[in-house]
């Protein structure tokens, strides 16, 4: 189990409509569970069939040391999902929107205006199911709720395209893979949580593969000669919620935007700095079974590709939440105990 994992596996709580009620026609195990690792079902077409409550995985594999600036969770950051550890390409326009975000804890995220999450966002942080039926696969958002269109009975994008939250999508089948088409979007979207911003030329490829009955994967690559300096890729991860149904979850009387705050060059300001023997007794491996890696680096401390910055001598602040160190009666460090936005905490000896 990886950083992420350890930080992420109560990250998102999942809700529903009919809890526990069987879905039909899928393969259980002895103990009557949905047997996630059987094979994909598929279609009268011999097509996979990508019909099912999905959620994301929010658990990626991130290399020690690997610093995402960001001010989100690292698995709600498209960067955590890249294959190659390369930078996102972004143009200085970009760049600086992103930088603003990141600054002002995305507080200005559409949703703070009850406005729709984008591609791929939505389906990054809302649960949402597949529905197929002849020549259209069918997205339903569970908050909203939204849905999307996406058309396989062979059309073309049209000529002329009105800028919409969702776009034109047009799909096909390459082997066990559905491809799926997307232009036509307004500019007003995000592609991801952690506020990475497009232009209305932006055009999304979708590579759309289940691999089992419980797991698909979706291959992204974004072509946006506005935003980004070439095309760029990430691959996200999504998981089968099996036995449930979508609960209607609707935006409505937004009251919490007025309450949220960015953050000010004096926070900046604020920062203390620690000696470099000080923060290299906190790097090391943390926990006995699944571990936790804490790398120092020329910017600093890094966990889990979010750089811990020093509020007091024990005390760290992240993107997302605040991280302790505790030390025993002999000042050796013991263990780290972290606190992170929404309420996830985790307390991780340190490894002997």
């Amino acid at each position: 189990m990886n950083a992420a994992r350890i930080l992420f596996l109560a990250a998102v709580p999942t809700f529903g409509q009919w809890i526990n009620y069987p879905s039909a026609n899928i393969p259980r195990t002895a103990d009557g569970k949905a047997d996630l690792s059987a094979p994909a079902p598929r279609g009268l077409d011999g097509k996979p069939d990508l019909s099912g409550i999905w959620n994301a995985n929010f658990n990626p594999v991130i290399p020690p040391g690997v610093v995402l600036y960001s001010s989100t969770l690292p698995g709600f950051d498209l960067q955590a999902w890249r294959t190659a550890a390369a930078p996102i390409p972004m143009t200085p326009w970009a760049e600086a929107i992103f930088s603003e975000r990141t600054r002002n804890f995305t507080r200005d995220m559409p949703s703070a205006h009850c406005l729709p999450h984008g591609i791929p966002e939505g389906m990054m942080l809302d649960t949402f199911k597949i529905m197929h039926s002849a020549g259209t696969t069918l997205v339903l958002f569970e908050e909203g709720p939204r849905f999307r269109q996406i058309f396989t009975d062979g059309r073309s994008h049209p000529r002329e395209m009105n800028p919409a939250w969702f776009g034109y999508s047009v799909g096909k089948w390459e082997g066990d893979t559905l491809v799926v088409d997307t232009r036509g979007l307004n500019d007003q979207s995000w592609l991801d949580p952690a506020g990475h911003p497009h232009s209305d030329q932006l055009r999304i490829i979708e590579r759309f593969q289940r691999k089992n009955l419980g797991q698909m994967d979706v291959e992204l690559t974004f072509e946006d000669p506005v935003a980004y300096r070439e095309p760029w890729s990430a691959t996200l991860r999504f998981e089968l919620d099996p036995d449930t149904e979508l609960i209607e979850n609707v935006c409505e009387n937004e009251k919490d935007r007025e309450h949220l705050v960015g953050r000010t060059p004096s926070d900046d300001a604020a920062k203390i700095r620690l000696p470099i023997e000080t923060l290299r007794q906190y790097a090391g491996t943390y926990g006995n079974g699944p571990t936790l890696e804490i790398v120092l680096t020329q910017s600093g401390l890094v966990m889990a590709g979010m750089l811990l910055t020093p509020k007091s001598e024990t005390q760290f602040s992240t993107n997302s939440g605040v991280v302790t160190f505790v030390k025993d009666s002999q000042g050796r460090v013991e263990k780290v105990v972290g606190e992170f936005v929404g309420g996830e905490m985790f307390e991780i000896p340190r490894k002997r």
